[in-house]
């Protein structure tokens, strides 16, 4: 379904919900439909502060965050994560020279959940995130 039609949809569910409940105030009189409007606002009121509570909680959650930064590797290097099917990773021996000292990367730093920056690596630099198996290394 669309964007578009879901807007539709939660429009008309909400025109039919003001209606039924204006029906039922109505059909119930003043004094009954102020009771029940009161305790279904006592409900919903609990409602919203179950969810900011557990938004709260999840938004200070902290992430995991795996990083290589300001560093000089003369080899590879991998950043491996969240690994739960097959990864297999074969590399011929390593004939990069090691980094020059002073040659970093001038990359700034990205607000993300894995990276590799500020740094000088001799071999190739790996990111790995979300495997569904298991991690082979042959080297």
């Amino acid at each position: 379904m669309s964007g578009k039609a879901w807007g539709w949809a939660l429009f008309a569910l909400g025109v039919v919900t003001v209606g039924a409940g204006t029906g039922l105030f109505v059909w119930l009189g003043l004094s009954k439909g102020d009771q029940l409007a009161s305790i279904l606002s006592l409900f919903v009121g609990i409602a919203g502060l179950a969810a900011s509570i557990a938004g709260l909680v999840l938004a200070r959650k902290p992430s995991a965050v795996q990083a290589i930064t300001g560093s000089s590797i003369s080899g590879n290097a991998e950043v491996v994560r969240n690994v739960g099917g097959n990864y297999t990773l074969r590399r011929a021996p390593s004939t990069a020279a090691a980094p020059v000292p002073g040659t970093t990367s001038t990359t700034a730093p990205v607000a993300a959940e894995q990276t590799i920056t500020g740094s000088g690596i001799g071999g190739s630099a790996r990111i790995v995130d979300g495997v569904t198996g298991n991690v082979d290394i042959n080297e």
